[in-house]
């Protein structure tokens, strides 16, 4: 059986201080990296993406694409995200970021785009739609295919 895919809003307005340090616990966080984390929560917040549950954590859901519309939205967060000096590759590179963005085959944002469960609302399970690109992409690196069904 393959991955299923669904189109989902991102509600993430609500992180505070003391919800980033609980459930980022393992990592020896500073105040200044907290406040960016929020800003890429906050910058994310009301993106309509396309999302799966999370390959080790069925609670999470995994960020997989997006439509054209909130793609200006979802760069801004994911440069914030690449300020980051011990895993961000574009620390003051706006200039090499929007380069990697606007590569043709796109740009690699992981698996770490993850959310809790109460961050997203499933919209509908995606079968055909304005996604398709984003769904011929990820099934192009996703070993097992991809299914339709809810």
């Amino acid at each position: 059986m393959g991955v299923k895919l669904f189109m989902a809003i991102l509600y993430t307005r609500n992180k505070t201080k003391e919800s980033i340090i609980k459930e980022l616990s393992c990592y020896d966080l500073s105040n200044e990296k907290i406040g960016k984390i929020i800003e890429y929560y906050n910058q994310l917040d009301g993106a309509e993406v396309l999302v799966m549950q999370g390959y080790f954590d069925a609670d999470k859901w995994k960020l997989v694409g997006w439509s054209d519309k909130y793609d200006e939205q979802i760069k801004e967060a994911i440069y914030t995200l690449e300020q980051d000096e011990v895993f961000g590759m574009y620390v003051n590179d706006r200039e090499g970021f929007e380069e990697a963005w606007n590569k043709e085959d796109g740009y690699e944002f992981g698996d770490w785009a993850c959310f809790n469960k109460e961050d997203v609302e499933i919209l509908e399970s995606v079968v055909k739609s304005e996604h398709q690109n984003h769904l011929e992409w990820f099934a192009s690196r996703f070993v097992g295919g991809i299914s339709h069904e809810v």
